[in-house]
């Protein structure tokens, strides 16, 4: 949904008014509002979306949100995934065993399980782990998202692959399971060449 369209939907579904130094989360990222001028307000985006901490720098425009938003799309459509894309917010949780620490390098795993909101409104569904034999609940912890990508950022545009999607990161390729599939297919693009511009 386009960043106008967002606003709009949320104006007319809720019949709210728009204030000077609103929030609203607009995907991964944060958009502001700013009264930079009388009668007027701009429209402002987190300015290091990838970071590990909440949004402190804000930037005029959307450019980033906008840029974050195709690159999930381009690995709905490169990879054929079907279903709707359901863009997590950098704040929402997600699972992490215990051997994804900021400087794990190894194979990673991301699989989404069902998103319930009314039960979880900041969960994910998004459980990330290296692979490994099952784990035992005590090596499973909850993070915020926004702190498992930022020392990997490559993953950030598979987390809008639908609930039952799965993807395994190992050796410079993505391997991309869609809802219900047995079998994983090779992205064709390498993930790590992903950049925020």
């Amino acid at each position: 949904m386009s960043v106008l369209r967002f606003i709009a939907a949320y104006v007319i579904d809720s019949g709210a008014r728009i204030i000077a130094g609103q929030t609203f989360a607009y995907g991964w990222t944060m958009l502001r509002f700013n009264d930079s001028r009388p009668s007027i307000l701009e429209i402002e985006e987190d300015t290091e979306p990838l970071g590990p901490d909440h949004p402190t720098h804000w930037g005029p425009g959307v450019q980033r949100a906008i840029a974050l938003r195709r690159a999930g799309e381009a690995v709905m459509r490169r990879n054929r995934l079907t279903g709707q894309a359901d863009y997590p917010n950098r704040g929402h949780f997600a699972l992490a065993c215990v051997h994804i620490t900021d400087d794990y390098t190894g194979r990673l795993v991301a699989e989404r399980g069902t998103v319930d909101r009314s039960t979880s409104p900041w969960g994910s569904g998004w459980q990330l782990h290296c692979g490994g034999a099952d784990h035992p609940a005590d090596q499973w912890h909850r993070h915020h998202l926004t702190h498992l990508v930022h020392p990997r950022p490559f993953v950030m545009p598979y987390l809008c692959m639908p609930e039952g999607s799965m993807v395994v990161f190992e050796e410079g390729r993505a391997i991309v399971w869609g809802p219900g599939s047995n079998a994983g297919a090779p992205d064709p693009e390498d993930p790590h060449a992903w950049r925020l511009a």
